[in-house]
């Protein structure tokens, strides 16, 4: 699936849920025009989507949180993965949107992609649910 088909399906089931877009999606985001309200755009700070999303999930549990990340970016803070999944938020929801590519930064290859799977990546440190598409 293409990251704009992705992001269109994302948009129609996002109903009033918070949503912070990182690097690659932030762009494809605001085009499906979802980044006006209840939203956050994490740029300049590499892998830092998924933490600001947990935070904003532990402070508002009432609030579904939707985190756009990716792939290049979560690799750049992994242990992330550990401390949301020993948090278990249930209004947390992290999409990761695996190019292979460090693209904000001149689109180098990500260190050793073909090495490791995110599914088994986000289960290992506990996640209750993750699913490639």
């Amino acid at each position: 699936m293409n990251r704009q088909d992705a992001i269109n399906i994302l948009a129609e089931g996002r109903g009033a849920a918070v949503s912070v877009a990182t690097m690659q999606s932030i762009y494809p985001w605001h085009q499906a025009e979802q980044g006006e309200m209840l939203h956050v755009d994490a740029s300049q700070c590499m892998g830092s989507a998924s933490s600001i999303g947990l935070g904003i999930a532990m402070a508002r549990p009432d609030k579904k949180v939707m985190v756009l990340d990716g792939d290049g970016s979560l690799l750049m803070q992994l242990g992330s993965l550990v401390t949301i999944a020993g948090q278990s938020p249930e209004n947390f929801y992290h999409f990761i949107f695996a190019n292979g590519l460090h693209q904000s930064t001149g689109n180098q290859s990500l260190p050793g992609i073909d090495r490791f799977d995110w599914v088994a990546l986000a289960k290992a440190p506990g996640y209750a649910e993750a699913l490639k598409i």
